[in-house]
């Protein structure tokens, strides 16, 4: 699991490269900035968990597909039915009842994500702790991007001197340097 993760990490990684290199798409690398950190520290976290923390997390998929599929039955009954053979239907059902009681309706895990990067932080070297930093100096700032909070969008509306609101995508070197700081830090924390 730490192997993959820390695979998924090099391709996101690499995209945050290429999107800041091009100097376009800020938000979309704000947002890969953030799925970086959420794959590092989950890597970091899992790394040093106990095996039930594992087995959750690698197990999660048979608790959120059945869930997945439920959802979208009750939106769409009839395309929910024909989405998958029933043989598919009824390995993901049964996959579920195995594992319904090992999760809530929040997550693998009861932890929070701050919480998580404590965790992990607390098996790094003493003056190393990139997860907590990142979770407080940019992990929240990039979830804005991710969640279209009015924080992704309040530097794009401005006011002209008449009155009249136009929109512009202005692109801070300064906040691309911190974007790209920051995934270069997640990226040598991943490779410790």
């Amino acid at each position: 699991i730490f192997m993959a993760l820390a695979s998924k990490s090099f391709s996101t990684f690499h995209a945050i490269f290429s999107l800041l290199q091009s100097g376009r798409c800020l938000e979309d690398a704000a947002a890969l900035v953030r799925v970086l950190y959420e794959s590092t520290m989950t890597a970091a976290f899992l790394l040093y968990a106990d095996e039930r923390a594992v087995d959750d997390y690698a197990d999660f998929f048979m608790y959120r597909n059945w869930r997945d599929h439920q959802l979208a039955k009750g939106v769409n009954p009839v395309g929910a039915a024909n989405a998958f053979p029933q043989e598919t239907l009824r390995l993901m059902e049964s996959q579920f009842n195995q594992v319904q009681g090992r999760y809530s309706n929040r997550g693998w895990t009861s932890l929070s994500t701050e919480a998580m990067a404590k965790v992990a932080d607390g098996h790094l070297p003493e003056g190393f702790k990139v997860f907590t930093l990142l979770y407080a100096s940019i992990y929240r700032q990039c979830s804005a991007y991710v969640h279209s909070d009015v924080r992704s969008i309040q530097r794009q509306i401005q006011e002209s001197v008449k009155g009249f609101d136009y929109i512009s995508r202005p692109i801070s070197n300064e906040l691309c340097g911190r974007l790209m700081h920051a995934a270069n830090f997640l990226m040598l924390a991943v490779s410790f």
